[in-house]
């Protein structure tokens, strides 16, 4: 199994309802998780609980099967209060290529804590998405994300952003550890 692991964040009915450009998220979901299980890498759906009756759901468009694993959370930060650092370690993960909603919120919080913790992630550039606020639009926010995020962590660990085409489940992934 692989080292890497494509982590998709928040992708039910009521949190893509109001995001930007789903159909480019759902379409880059989707290329993600054919080219994780062709690489054979773990695909884990994490679903925020705060997101009540039928938006809860995963949306049908990026559905997960059977195999995937799903774990949810509380929090903006993926990794609070759930047990995704311990499905990581009983995997062997030790990267993760995040997707999924929103930018500014859950996106930007797991992105942020996961070099603390010993691992490294990567944020795909067109597989994440949020709504406007009240000061910036979401083309804007998502732009901005991508470029703090992008070498944001600790000296040994932390997130990088790349475009889909450079996403492959590959152990060693390269780019670890570049900043």
């Amino acid at each position: 199994m692989s080292e890497t692991a494509l982590l998709i964040l928040d992708v039910q009915i009521g949190v893509v309802a109001d995001v930007a450009q789903t159909e480019t998220l759902f379409a880059t979901i989707n290329r993600l998780r054919e080219k994780a299980r062709a690489q054979n890498a773990p695909v884990i759906y994490v679903q925020d609980i705060d997101v009540e009756g039928p938006d809860f759901a995963i949306h049908p468009a990026v559905a997960p099967t059977a195999d995937d694993i799903i774990i949810r959370k509380a929090g903006n930060d993926a990794f609070f209060e759930t047990p995704l650092q311990e499905t990581m370690e009983r995997l062997g993960i030790k990267h993760l290529v995040i997707t999924g909603c929103k930018t500014d919120r859950c996106i930007d919080s797991t992105c942020r804590i996961i070099g603390n913790l010993g691992y490294d992630a990567t944020l795909v550039k067109e597989g994440h998405s949020t709504s406007d606020n009240d000061v910036l639009r979401a083309d804007q926010i998502i732009a901005h994300h991508n470029h703090v995020l992008n070498g944001f962590g600790v000296r040994t660990h932390g997130t990088l952003v790349r475009s889909v085409e450079e996403i492959e489940f590959l152990d060693p992934w390269p780019g670890h550890h570049q900043r």
